[in-house]
């Protein structure tokens, strides 16, 4: 009985001992406002294992990884992002973004469109 609670009790920190998404995006943000991109692409990352259809660390991750330079993989972060919620205005324009960054001009022109189509007021459309 007594290994049986114990068991028990040891399954329960465990669990309880996981970071969920928010912890991460958290973390990332706040190595973003600080100017650690780097870390803060780590962090974005980790939220992203732990919770793959996470739309906003998608589409932040791709954000930090396109303003390192890193635009092929940003692209596939995004795209991941707007196949999530194809609603997201900001993924598309960041997808965009990066299609022209990386000289994809008319996949990004598309991205453009999208972004402009789901609100005709997005400034940066």
């Amino acid at each position: 009985m007594t290994i049986r609670l114990l068991s028990i009790a040891l399954v329960l920190l465990l669990v309880g001992c996981g970071k969920d998404a928010d912890y991460y995006m958290k973390r990332g943000n706040e190595y973003l406002a600080s100017g650690h991109l780097v870390e803060a692409a780590r962090e974005f990352e980790k939220a992203v294992k732990v919770e793959p259809g996470n739309y906003e660390a998608l589409n932040s991750l791709g954000a930090v990884l396109s303003s390192i330079g890193q635009y092929e993989r940003a692209v596939e972060y995004f795209e991941r992002a707007v196949a999530v919620n194809d609603t997201l205005i900001e993924a598309h324009y960041n997808l965009g973004k990066a299609l022209a960054l990386s000289k994809r001009y008319r996949e990004a022109l598309d991205q453009f469109r999208k972004a402009a189509m789901l609100d005709s007021t997005y400034a940066l459309a």
